[in-house]
């Protein structure tokens, strides 16, 4: 699926959100640390499973907004997704586990200009992280 800048015409594409469970609790469970290299780690597996289903990363928080052009991607993805998922709370010895929903219907794809985008994305400096 091409980015262009604008709106396209409505097409039939799939939604895709997933969402990890508690993920509050988790980080306060295993340490800041911990939570921050697994979570990377998760980011990682799910940006390469979604080049391998053929995805396009929409939004990002403790999960994914996702898109797909057909319906068995997503469903593709979500299964791999949950599989690598037990997987890695398993290596670390943390159970992981997320909530995937999956929208198939009509959507309008635009792409946001890059000084929105720029406006949206700071570097926040290390020693700002702590609350």
């Amino acid at each position: 699926m091409p980015a262009t800048l604008g709106a396209s015409n409505p097409a039939i594409r799939t939604l895709l959100l997933c969402d990890l469970v508690a993920s509050t609790q988790f980080v306060e469970r295993v340490g800041d640390r911990a939570a921050a290299e697994l979570l990377a780690r998760h980011d990682r597996f799910a940006r390469e499973l979604l080049s391998t289903f053929n995805g396009r990363e929409i939004d990002k928080s403790d999960g994914f907004l996702l898109l797909f052009g057909r319906p068995i991607e997503a469903v593709r993805f979500a299964m791999a997704y949950r599989a690598k998922l037990r997987e890695l709370g398993a290596a670390f010895d943390s159970a992981m586990t997320s909530r995937v929903g999956i929208h198939p219907g009509e959507v309008v794809l635009r792409e946001n200009s890059p000084e929105d985008v720029a406006r949206k994305v700071q570097h926040i400096p290390k020693e700002d992280y702590g609350i």
